[in-house]
């Protein structure tokens, strides 16, 4: 499983929340293994349980901005589908 998805805000010092939709298009169930950030600046949570076939859940994602301005930050999901692990 892949998931892209571009976010690309402005904000001042702060913190901003949001969550990355996902659905497991899969004929077994899927597994989070690990997410990765490309910073500290990111926290990342989801449910480590298996997500059945056609099961939707979402990955939410902490930003803590220290700066102003527009930032590019990158996380990558890595899963238990080995035909397309991240």
């Amino acid at each position: 499983m892949r998931i892209e998805y571009f976010l690309r805000i402005t904000i001042s010092n702060g913190e901003i929340t949001f969550e990355i939709p996902y659905e497991n298009k899969s004929a077994k169930p899927l597994i989070i293994v690990s997410v990765k950030q490309s910073c500290n600046c990111l926290n990342t949570f989801w449910d480590s349980s298996p997500l059945a076939v056609h099961g939707k859940s979402r990955i939410k994602v902490v930003y803590h901005n220290k700066g102003e301005g527009v930032s590019r930050k990158k996380i990558q999901v890595y899963t238990n589908d080995p035909g397309s692990p991240y």
